[in-house]
């Protein structure tokens, strides 16, 4: 007998077995299908396996961090920290003041403070020259005052601070060696001195000065000298007359006084003394003095004269 295989179709319209050898032929092509795919995922896999056995394995963390490192090296604040006090000990304040900027990102607070510090020294810098020129020129007061607005903390001030300690302490005795110089009885090229002195130091330095060289004039009794001139001249001792009666005015400007120091001059041919007392005198006694100079050839114009 002969069995007709008909072919029947599913509800998705795909033809389906529909013989028991038809059923068995296409489970053999499904199983020998099948086979041929896992011996090639087995290949694949062996093959990735070997592959990821020869490279070590590492943390993803550590592999970034790696990769970092290699590429931008890592700027430590020590590291700035130190190019910065270079800086400041060479007092290179510009550059001090420039590394204040690469620090302001990693330490706000330092780079702050750093760029004080580099501003404070380079004012004090130029206050310092100040002092210094005005020592060379010997003006203390000047000096001092510069001194006073130098940075305390600044890297100079100590020294320029012993500078001016060792200029003043030494003025003392200098000063007082120039007073001593110009001492006289009449102290007026010491008060001279002493006025210009004061215009420059500081008023301690001078006063310890004329402390150590006083200059008080003697007590002047311009009576005494005028009686001491009177008797000098009626004894014919005309230059010892004339010194007594200098000395006189000299006490006190007495205009007869200079008048008779006028007729004396007149009397020895002084010219210069007489000019100089003839000036002393008001209008007034010049006229009744003049004869006398007159006899001893001496002239109203040569007494006005220069």
């Amino acid at each position: 007998m002969i069995v007709t295989a008909l072919a029947t179709k599913d509800a998705t319209g795909l033809k389906q077995p529909s013989t028991s050898n038809e059923v068995a032929m296409a489970s053999r092509h499904e199983d020998a299908a099948m086979g041929t795919d896992a011996a090639v995922i087995a290949t694949n896999t062996a093959t990735v396996d070997a592959a990821t056995a020869q490279v070590p394995a590492l943390p993803p963390t550590e592999i970034a961090v790696d990769a970092a490192e290699k590429t931008t090296p890592a700027i430590k604040t020590d590291d700035i920290e130190t190019e910065c006090r270079g800086y400041q000990a060479a007092q290179k304040w510009n550059e001090f003041e420039q590394c204040a900027e690469k620090l302001q990102p990693l330490d706000p607070k330092r780079a702050a403070e750093i760029k004080i510090v580099a501003l404070e020294e380079a004012k004090a810098a130029s206050r310092i020259a100040a002092v210094e020129a005005a020592l060379r020129d010997k003006a203390l007061k000047q000096a001092k005052a510069a001194l006073d607005q130098v940075w305390p903390r600044s890297a100079g001030y100590a020294s320029i601070k012993r500078k001016y300690d060792d200029a003043e302490a030494q003025a003392i005795p200098d000063l007082a060696a120039e007073l001593e110089r110009v001492k006289s009885s009449d102290c007026v090229a010491y008060n001279a001195l002493l006025a210009k002195e004061r215009s420059l130091k500081p008023a301690h330095v001078t006063a310890e000065a004329t402390r150590r060289i006083p200059c008080s004039p003697p007590t002047c009794i311009g009576d005494a000298y005028a009686e001491k001139g009177q008797e000098h001249y009626a004894a014919g001792q005309f230059p010892a007359a004339l010194a007594s009666y200098e000395a006189a005015y000299a006490c006190r400007a007495v205009p007869q006084w200079a008048e008779k120091a006028l007729i004396i001059s007149c009397n020895l041919t002084n010219l210069a003394k007489a000019k100089l007392h003839w000036k002393r005198l008001p209008s007034s006694m010049k006229s009744r003095t003049l004869d006398i100079c007159l006899r001893n050839r001496i002239s109203e114009k040569m007494l006005n004269g220069p």
